[in-house]
């Protein structure tokens, strides 16, 4: 499963790098992904094992007699006394005539639904233990491979995002598989199974991580880093207030000398010291919004997480 989503997870990530820094780049990359991801879902549901109940043209919810029903019906279409010529008839009737016999038992039909083909030779249930470390080793797998996908830090929500979704995978599986829990009636397709149906989740699994990791990008803001940007910034302003200060002091002390000529002109000094002034509140003001404008772009990405992950 993970040599097969490794195309999926290339094919999602090339199309992230290219749309992401666009405008509306994140809509762009989930919509390119979501096609992706479809694809190859309808790719590995056309591509999977014949399903007994669509070769009987029956419903996943249907009666034995419903399918006995079927079955003569489809067997008189496909038996090789009425068509001895055709020899792909005779393989059909032995299809059909397969198909019959393990949906008219009620176990051998139950083990088909919830473990396909593999399950008539062994049901994994006479011994759920393994099944289950199997199945948990499966999963641990996949994590280990959303954690290498997320080390970068402006992906680690994702890793987060991620480990819910398996879990609520694994969950989902473990009750189709092993308690008794079955598809909806409502379910579309009617023929698929539940192991179909856990197939095409894991089909879907690479897809919807990867759309994770564009969302975790897009909204991801380097807290660190800006707050450093803002500390240097502000202590650039707090160098160019102190330079200013020294100024005040300098006219201030001008002042207050004696004057030894008439060259000295106090409202001249008294003149600059007001532009000092003024420069200085210029400058502490340019501060104060800094610091206004990192707080609201904190508080701003922090609520996005929020929101980020009320939405999932």
């Amino acid at each position: 499963q993970l040599l097969s989503a490794l195309p999926t997870m290339l094919a999602c990530a090339l199309v992230t790098r290219l749309l992401l820094p666009r405008k509306k780049g994140l809509q762009l990359a989930v919509a390119a992904i979501a096609a992706i991801t479809a694809v190859k879902m309808s790719y590995d549901y056309n591509a999977r094992e014949q399903n007994l109940y669509e070769v009987l043209g029956v419903a996943h919810s249907d009666k034995p007699m419903e399918i006995r029903k079927a079955f003569l019906r489809e067997s008189k279409a496909t038996h090789p006394d009425k068509n001895k010529p055709d020899a792909a008839a005779s393989e059909e009737f032995i299809i059909v005539k397969g198909a019959y016999e393990v949906l008219r038992d009620e176990q051998s039909r139950d083990a088909y639904n919830r473990f396909g083909s593999e399950g008539l030779k062994s049901d994994p249930r006479v011994d759920e233990l393994a099944f289950m470390v199997n199945l948990a080793l499966q999963y641990v797998l996949w994590m280990i491979t959303v954690g290498t996908l997320t080390i970068p830090i402006k992906c680690r929500a994702a890793r987060t995002w991620g480990i819910m979704v398996g879990a609520g995978m694994l969950v989902a599986e473990s009750a189709l598989t092993l308690a008794d829990v079955g598809l909806p009636s409502w379910w579309y397709p009617s023929t698929m199974t539940e192991f179909e149906a856990v197939q095409l989740v894991h089909s879907a699994f690479p897809g919807v991580f990867m759309a994770l990791i564009a969302l975790a990008e897009a909204s991801f803001v380097d807290v660190d880093a800006l707050t450093l940007q803002a500390l240097k910034f502000m202590e650039d302003q707090a160098r160019a207030a102190t330079g200013l200060l020294h100024q005040v002091k300098a006219a201030t002390h001008t002042l207050l000398q004696p004057r030894t000529s008439a060259l000295d002109d106090p409202e001249a000094t008294l003149a600059n010291v007001d532009r000092v002034i003024e420069e200085l509140s210029v400058e502490l003001g340019r501060s104060t919004a800094r610091a206004k404008e990192v707080a609201a772009r904190l508080h701003k990405h922090a609520t996005r997480q929020r929101a980020n992950y009320t939405w999932l």
